[in-house]
C-alpha cells in the first residue's frame, strides 16, 4: 500500500493503477528522496511520468505551493486526479495530459521554471537516446539552484558542468540529485 509519509496527509492512502501501467517509487527511495529535501515551503514543482502522483503528492503535504503533473495515460490521469482530490489539495496543481516531450517542450516555449523537478520514467527509456534528452530538457526547465531527481537503473554520466550530480544506489536502482549551479 502506498502512503503520504510526512506532512499535512500524512498516512493518507494513495491509489496506484493496477498491472504494469505505473512502477511507484519504493518507500525506502523516496523517504530517502524526501529527507534530502528540508524546506519544502515556497516552492514550485514538476513530477512527470507523474503516475499515482506520489512524489508529488508528497511534496503538497511538506508544504510546496504548486505541482504540475505530466502523465499521458489518461485512466492513470483519473487516477491520479482521485488521490490528489482524496487528500484535499485540489487547488494546488495542474496535471499536463500530454506525452513527456510535448510537454516539457510546451513548458520551455512558456518559459515556466521550477524549483524541484521529479523524473521517474519507465525504465526501458533507459535502454535509449530519450533519457539523456529528457534530463537536458527537464534541466532547462530548473531555476537557478533548482534540483532535478532522477531516478534509473543505470549509472548516468552527465557531462554539462552547469549541473552538479551526486548519485546513490538502492538495490538495483539508482537515484541522481542534479542541482542547476548558478556560477557553471
Amino acid at each position: 500500500m502506498l502512503r503520504v509519509s510526512s506532512g499535512k496527509v500524512k498516512g493518507k492512502k494513495l491509489f496506484v493503477p493496477k498491472g504494469q501501467k505505473v512502477r511507484p517509487t519504493t518507500a525506502r527511495v523516496k523517504q530517502s528522496i524526501f529527507d534530502t529535501i528540508y524546506d519544502f515551503s515556497n516552492i514550485v514543482v514538476l513530477d512527470i511520468f507523474a503516475g499515482s502522483g506520489a512524489l508529488g503528492i508528497e511534496s503538497l503535504s511538506r508544504g510546496a505551493d504548486h505541482v504540475t503533473f505530466i502523465e499521458n495515460d489518461l485512466e492513470v490521469i483519473e487516477l491520479l486526479k482521485k488521490n490528489i482530490e482524496s487528500c484535499n489539495l485540489a487547488s494546488q496543481y495542474s496535471i499536463i495530459p500530454f506525452h513527456y516531450s510535448k510537454a516539457i517542450k510546451n513548458l520551455i516555449k512558456k518559459t515556466c521554471y521550477f524549483d524541484l523537478i521529479f523524473i521517474d520514467p519507465p525504465f526501458s527509456l533507459y535502454e535509449t537516446k530519450k533519457a539523456e534528452e529528457l534530463i537536458e530538457q527537464g534541466a532547462c526547465l530548473l531555476k537557478d539552484g533548482g534540483l532535478m531527481i532522477v531516478e534509473h537503473t543505470k549509472s548516468l554520466e552527465h557531462q554539462n558542468s552547469k549541473f552538479l550530480i551526486s548519485t546513490k544506489k538502492y538495490g538495483s536502482n539508482f537515484v541522481s540529485f542534479i542541482k542547476h549551479n548558478e556560477s557553471g
